[in-house]
């Protein structure tokens, strides 16, 4: 007998394991371009230089403040001993890895169904893919905010299973990645114990759990606090202005996106609400939904202190800098994806052969769909995609662009001095990556500390800018000088400015 339950447990977790490789498998599916990805430049290079100062020294992004230390300490030796696309790939796989059991777990605390939690893992990528509002995204490659959300993942199955110590000490590590992710996370949380006063721990049970949580969440809070600290108070309103209307109003201001983005996501708010009803008689589920409806209403904050501020861009950019649509977008697919596999386990008991087949061929169907994005992407990092042209007759050209980029890289690196300085391309973001040389400014590269912040703007403009409005607010008036556009009289001015050679 004793053997048999052992053989039942042994077989059990070999199932699990196979779940979290069909979900790790989807996952590279998706977001398994060749390094660097988008922020993978951006992230490892400043981690890389935090190990070693020398590494592109002078570097105006690279030698600002550290606003994500734990991410640097956590995976910046690796490029003490490792290449940057090595340790791209190692980190991703590490990732999506743990990602993958944070999502079994969370699925399996609402359908405890072998397979499902494949099939909610594609779903969620669907959701995550099609119907952001604000560009957040959970599913991709290294930087902070990836590992951040592997810690909400954790947080979230100990928050439907009213573990409320392990959810604070969860959050807790995800704001040590990302002050942001975990912080708003804390704050859905909280919601959620409010709005279920019956069937919940006591405030007295998780002071250890609070107190643990807050202290994981140091590494990344006081970083965080230190980026405006010494700095007078018209610098950092300024670059308030700069990080929310110049460089970001795609992640923090929603009439600054297309009306299309702002549709489908609230179209896919519906679909979680039309799922209500069938998933409120389970606690987990009604415990999840309860973190949604938290996060929606931060997101309903943020769109009131936006309505508010209008016409007023300092106080508008002294709030809105705070992300407050960051968690909608990736907790409402959970949601859904969540929802729907309990109402169709609940719709499905007792067709075993039946449902199995459905989830298999779903889950498939979802994993090819969701995939898409990254066969355009299978020549060339994501990052010269977004460069040189994205899909479509634009994809081949791209690829060539993308090699000549590498070959003028690769000869910089191997013919210029190390602690050279360079004027680059206003729109590239891989420079530092291949050539590893310092540059004057990149329009991807900008610092999180308010001095420097300010410093790049200045940067940009006089290198970049042939014609400014004379606001901080958005809309047009903004236009980019290309070098080739420039006289040789100005380029050499530029570069004794900057001191580039």
């Amino acid at each position: 007998m004793g053997e048999r339950v052992e053989a039942s447990n042994l077989n059990r977790r070999s199932i699990s394991w196979l779940e979290v490789v069909a979900i790790c498998s989807l996952f590279a599916l998706y977001a398994g371009s060749p390094p660097p990805d988008v922020n993978e430049a951006h992230y490892l290079s400043k981690a890389k230089h935090f190990w070693n100062a020398d590494w592109c020294s002078g570097d105006l992004f690279l030698n600002s403040s550290n606003a994500h230390l734990a991410f640097c300490w956590t995976f910046g030796w690796l490029t003490h001993w490792v290449s940057l696309p090595t340790a791209a790939w190692l980190g991703r796989i590490a990732f999506w890895v743990a990602l993958a059991v944070g999502w079994r777990r969370l699925s399996y605390s609402m359908v405890p169904r072998t397979g499902v939690a494949v099939f909610t893992a594609a779903i969620w990528l669907l959701g995550l893919h099609y119907c952001h509002m604000m560009g957040e995204w959970v599913v991709g490659t290294l930087e902070g905010k990836s590992i951040a959300y592997v810690f909400v993942l954790f947080g979230l199955s100990a928050l439907v299973r009213n573990r409320w110590n392990t959810t604070w000490m969860c959050f807790g590590a995800a704001a040590m990645f990302h002050v942001l992710v975990g912080g708003w996370c804390v704050v859905a949380a909280a919601l959620t114990w409010i709005f279920q006063p019956h069937d919940r721990a006591s405030l007295k049970s998780m002071i250890p759990g609070l107190f643990a949580g807050f202290a994981l969440s140091l590494p990344g809070l006081f970083p965080a606090l230190q980026l405006s600290h010494g700095v007078p108070e018209e610098v950092v309103r300024q670059a308030e202005v700069i990080y929310v209307f110049r460089r970001l109003p795609h992640h923090l201001v929603i009439h600054s996106r297309n009306w299309l983005f702002i549709a489908r996501f609230v179209l896919l708010v519906i679909c979680w609400a039309a799922l209500l009803g069938p998933t409120k008689y389970l606690p987990a589920m009604k415990r999840l939904n309860f973190f949604i409806t938290g996060a929606l209403l931060i997101a309903l904050m943020g769109l009131a202190v936006e309505i508010t501020t209008l016409g007023q861009p300092e106080q508008a950019a002294h709030w809105l800098r705070f992300y407050w649509f960051r968690l909608t977008d990736a907790v409402v697919p959970a949601g859904v994806a969540l929802a729907w596999a309990v109402w169709l386990a609940n719709i499905s008991s007792g067709k075993t052969a039946k449902r199995l087949s459905y989830i298999v061929v779903g889950a498939a169907t979802c994993g090819l769909i969701a995939s898409w994005p990254t066969y355009w992407s299978t020549q060339l990092p994501r990052a010269s995609l977004h460069q040189w042209g994205n899909g479509g007759h634009h994809h081949w050209a791209a690829v060539d662009r993308h090699a000549e980029w590498i070959r003028l890289c690769r000869w910089v690196h191997s013919n210029t001095p190390e602690d050279a300085h360079f004027l680059t391309p206003h729109n590239q973001q891989t420079f530092k990556w291949y050539a590893e040389r310092a540059e004057a400014a990149t329009w991807k590269d900008i610092p999180q500390d308010a001095k420097s912040t300010v410093a790049w703007w200045n940067r940009i403009i006089d290198i970049y800018g042939s014609q400014v409005s004379s606001t901080m607010d958005t809309g047009p008036g903004l236009k980019w000088m290309s070098l080739t556009d420039m006289s040789a009289q100005r380029l050499i001015s530029l570069a004794h400015k900057y001191q580039c050679q």
